[in-house]
């Protein structure tokens, strides 16, 4: 299957929240519920690292609930 390229980039939380304009809290929170796939650049100590194709999945889930992320 062929991904557009910005399916296989890396994002940092920074970029991702750009990408899908939310809030870097909204994307934590997201993380934390298991709504939202991401690694760590260095075990667990490294910056948030998140797939596109993960952000694009995200985004299409039906029971992602924006609203109730922003906390």
């Amino acid at each position: 299957m062929n991904y557009p390229e910005q399916s296989q980039t890396w994002y940092t939380i920074l970029e991702a929240k750009d990408y899908l304009r939310v809030s870097v809290s909204t994307l934590r929170n997201a993380i934390k519920a298991g709504h939202l796939k991401s690694t760590r650049s260095n075990g667990n100590v490294g910056k948030i690292l998140i797939k596109g194709i993960w952000l694009e999945e995200f985004i299409l889930r039906e029971d992602s609930k924006w609203t109730s992320l922003e906390r």
